[in-house]
């Protein structure tokens, strides 16, 4: 190791060193992701009071609606005469359970391609 400093080494420290003018733009971009954060809060308070409106209005109907859905997402595709083996297969032996694979494995894919 020698005491002599290289120049050019110590050129780019010193331009490293010279401080950046600002002029607001990092208030500015505070101030938008604050803005963007209070927009989504605000989204997603409306889309809530709107799901209970709803489900105020339509609760027979949606009550009804979801019964439905729940019944054929659980409705098993294939018929399994050991109960133990039912209990194996049931993750997997139903139409929900087949979703929620296919939505897994698309979700891979876009990973993948993103």
């Amino acid at each position: 190791m020698t005491d002599e400093r290289d120049q050019q080494l110590l050129a780019l420290f010193a331009a490293a060193d010279r401080s950046i003018a600002d002029n607001g733009f990092s208030q500015r971009v505070v101030q938008a992701i604050r803005r963007r954060s209070d927009r989504a809060i605000a989204i997603r308070v409306a889309v809530a009071v709107a799901v209970v409106v709803l489900e105020l209005m339509l609760e027979s109907p949606l009550q009804t609606s979801l019964g439905w859905v729940t019944d054929v997402l659980s409705m098993p595709l294939l018929s399994v005469q050991s109960e133990w083996m039912a209990y194996l297969s049931a993750p997997i032996n139903s139409v929900a359970g087949v979703l929620g694979i296919l939505l897994l494995g698309l979700g891979l894919i876009y990973r993948r391609i993103h």
